[in-house]
């Protein structure tokens, strides 16, 4: 992908409404994408860089937790990409990478594209960057820092299992020291709201 087509397609994910979410607008896209070329250059087995990097940047174009169901996604995306002139493999892959690599799928993406593009993902959600995300989500759909429910539950019900999740060897090394960092977070949290420090 060159600089004229990172461009266009970071074009397009401005103009999106779902940039109104700080947890999953722009800087969401583009720091995945980053991550993707990160575990890219530390694979041995050979991937079609394209398809990971625009569905690194697409993944959350039209995704279920901004109203959208899984066939509307797949339209929305298949037509960005049309329009920028890829192939129908590479609409093929960038859109059946967005279908499989959500947590609440449930689901491992059967190629090595889609396993990096979930890694990435997951490797954003966790770490400091994920901490600022959680707040800045839970805050935005109304939900309290901590009690049932909140922010901090998020950590235990998502976050802190996503390290032994992770598909790639390169995932798996980053996702250790950044869960560590969350454990520490938490931690220090409980022990600030109950007043021992």
């Amino acid at each position: 992908m060159n600089a004229e087509q990172y461009n266009a397609v970071i074009d397009i994910l401005k103009k999106q409404e779902y940039q109104n979410c700080g947890a999953h607008d722009v800087e969401h896209a583009i720091r995945v994408y980053n991550l993707a070329k990160l575990i890219i250059s530390k694979q041995e087995a050979k991937v079609n860089e394209t398809v990971v990097l625009l569905a690194a940047l697409l993944h959350d174009l039209a995704d279920h937790k901004f109203g959208y169901s899984t066939e509307q996604q797949t339209e929305i995306i298949s037509n960005t990409l049309i329009n920028l002139n890829y192939s129908q493999d590479v609409v093929s892959g960038v859109t059946y990478i967005a279908a499989t690599i959500s947590f609440s799928g449930k689901k491992i993406p059967t190629t090595l594209e889609g396993q990096i593009v979930q890694d990435a993902d997951r490797l954003d959600a966790i770490g400091a960057v994920g901490i600022g995300r959680v707040f800045s989500y839970n805050g935005k759909i109304g939900k309290k820092m901590s009690g049932p429910d909140s922010a901090i539950q998020h950590f235990y019900d998502k976050l802190f299992k996503l390290k032994d999740l992770m598909n790639t060897d390169t995932a798996k090394q980053i996702a250790v020291e950044r869960n560590q960092y969350m454990i520490e977070f938490v931690k220090r949290f409980d022990m600030e709201e109950k007043g021992e420090i």
